[in-house]
């Protein structure tokens, strides 16, 4: 017969393996969106770059206005806001970011310049100019 504390020790072992193993897929999903993310966010900047017609896309002046879409947790978003605008400026306009959780850009509808939207069925946070 195994000593009691034996087999508490092992059924505590094979509970903590197990929520180990289980969790280790959802853990590296949140990693693996985090890195599309950032991609995501690089890839964009660099669009924007080539954008020929950039410069009549801008609000308030010289800036350009990214608005960062979240539709859970909104860290995220305001971390990617964040590294978008320590980027510094693109081609010489000023960019200004915002995160918002509402899909109808409402905010931005009295703008002067159309919020184009970019999306992903599974993101938890997008991109629009």
């Amino acid at each position: 017969m195994v000593p009691i504390h034996v087999s508490l020790t092992r059924r505590a072992a094979v509970v903590l393996l197990s929520l180990t193993v289980s969790a280790a897929p959802v853990l590296r999903s949140d990693d693996m969106a985090d890195r599309r993310a950032d991609v995501g966010a690089r890839v964009f900047r660099a669009l924007l770059a080539a954008d020929l017609d950039l410069p009549k896309k801008t609000v308030g002046g010289n800036q350009i206005l990214i608005v960062f879409f979240y539709a859970g947790d909104s860290r995220r978003a305001v971390e990617l806001a964040a590294g978008f605008v320590g980027g510094g400026d693109v081609r010489g306009l000023t960019v200004v970011t915002e995160v918002t959780n509402d899909a109808t850009f409402a905010k931005y509808a009295g703008r002067p310049h159309r919020v184009q939207r970019c999306s992903r069925s599974s993101a938890s946070a997008s991109t629009g100019t």
